[in-house]
């Protein structure tokens, strides 16, 4: 299993506290892994997490926190990175870049 414990850094809920746990299955790898990639972390076999995982602490990240009934669910949209922040601190968006393709 993966724990991802994530502290928010907006100023509506800021300092507070979100656990993703992913549960590494046959049939849950695939999200385990696009997580991952959404992090940032290129892995060429699943074991090397082990010693990689360091590199996870630390990133800031756009997530999406959905909750149907009882159940709750975190979905990591992507890495936010220097580039992705404007001067006012707002991120943009991938369609407001000037690559003409």
């Amino acid at each position: 299993m993966l724990k991802l414990t994530l502290s928010i850094l907006g100023p509506q809920f800021i300092n507070r506290r979100l656990v993703h746990n992913a549960t590494i299955t046959a049939a849950t790898l695939k999200y385990v892994k696009r997580d991952l990639l959404r992090c940032g972390l290129v892995l060429a076999r699943l074991s090397d997490l082990q010693t990689r995982v360091t590199e996870l602490v630390g990133l800031k990240l756009e997530i999406a926190k959905k909750t149907k009934g009882a159940h709750t669910n975190i979905y990591i949209n992507h890495l936010i990175t220097d580039a992705s922040v404007n001067v006012d601190g707002d991120q943009q968006d991938a369609e407001d870049d000037s690559v003409p393709f």
